[in-house]
Order: structure tokens, then sequence, then C-alpha cells
């Protein structure tokens, strides 16, 4: 799943490409930038597979440099993260941060569907474990009256990734199958809605 395309995310690249380069391995070019132009750019270079480590390690430790992210809304969080993953570019200070800055708040009223399996799906994807995070976004999905807001294909990123990560949540596998969601596992087994018994749910988290 990827984050929808916004119109700012191409001028703000090729801008934010020369001052990295003019600043040659430092940020000091970066300050200027708003946080949504920073994660649009991220984006937009994971998005067209443009490898830009130089780049990306400049944007991570003016990231990593604040204070907090109360600055970033979901949206950046969601783009930034899943960019440096897509872009295979893990950076641990930097995803430690955004952990961090998640697992601070009070809770994640704001955070979309498609920003909460995101997320999880770019921690999994560059292995960097912090499951304090994935239990806290689990948790919160869990406490949701339903899952009507999430589409199937963020169900299975969020279920994938959090059998990828090997973060045991019995509560979210229940919650995601009883809402319907069709998971297949690296054995290619799969299990739907309705919940029947305690078999079915070991049988999804089946590798």
């Amino acid at each position: 799943s990827e984050p929808p395309t916004t119109t700012t995310a191409t001028n703000t690249t090729t801008t934010a490409e020369n001052d990295t380069n003019n600043n040659n391995d430092n940020d000091n070019g970066l300050p200027s930038f708003k946080p949504q132009e920073i994660s649009n750019t991220m984006w937009a270079y994971a998005k067209a597979e443009e490898s830009h480590p130089r780049l990306f390690d400049a944007v991570a430790r003016h990231i990593v440099s604040h204070d907090d992210l109360h600055a970033f809304d979901p949206q950046c969080i969601s783009n930034t993260v899943w960019a440096f993953a897509k872009a295979k570019l893990p950076h641990y200070p930097l995803f430690r941060k955004v952990a961090n800055h998640i697992d601070s708040l009070e809770n994640l009223v704001a955070f979309e569907p498609q920003h909460l399996s995101n997320i999880v799906w770019a921690y999994a994807r560059v292995k960097i474990s912090q499951p304090y995070l994935f239990g806290k976004i689990a948790d919160h999905i869990v406490s949701l009256p339903n899952l009507e807001d999430f589409t199937e294909q963020d169900m299975q990123n969020i279920g994938r990734a959090f059998q990828k990560a090997r973060v045991s949540h019995r509560s979210l596998y229940a919650k995601l199958i009883e809402a319907g969601c069709v998971i297949h596992t690296t054995e290619r087994k799969r299990v739907s809605s309705p919940l029947q018994d305690d078999a079915s749910l070991k049988e999804w988290w089946r590798e």
C-alpha cells in the first residue's frame, strides 16, 4: 500500500536535491523545508525508485535533530518511514525517533488506516524491531468499534507486517479475521472470517 500522490512532491524534490548537493554532506539547507515538503520529497524519490543515499541521510539526520516530531502530522510520518523502507535505506536513529514519538502520543485517533498500515509495513520491511510501537498500533486498532474504514489491502499489510516482524498480538489477529481479512502466509495458508476456533487463529499466524 502506498501513500497518495501529492501535488508538491516534484517541485520540492528538485529543490531539496539541489540544497543537499550545494551543502555537500551537511543538512544546513533543510531547516527551511516544512515537514510536508520533506516527506513529499522522500516519497517522490522512493516512488520513482531513484537512489540518493546522501539526500536520505541528510533528511534523516535533520529529522532526528528535532527535539520532538509534533510538527509532523500522521501523513508526514507515514510517508517518511514508508519512503525510507521502500528505498531500502534503514536509518536506525530515524526509525527509533519516529517510534518513540508515536509511543508518546496519548492516542492514535489522528492516524488513518493507511497511515497505520504504511508505518508497520515500513518497520517490518527494514527489520527494525520496535515491539512497543507495534503494540501501541495493535491496541489502537483493537479498540476501534469496527474496521469499516480499513481496506482489504490495509488489513493484509498490517497482518503481514506483524507476521514478518514476529510480533504476536492475539487480539489484533482476531480483529482482522473477524473483519473479513484473508491473510496469505508464506505457506500459502489462508483463514477467512468468521473466526471459528483457536486453531484457526494459530493457522493464520503460522509461517
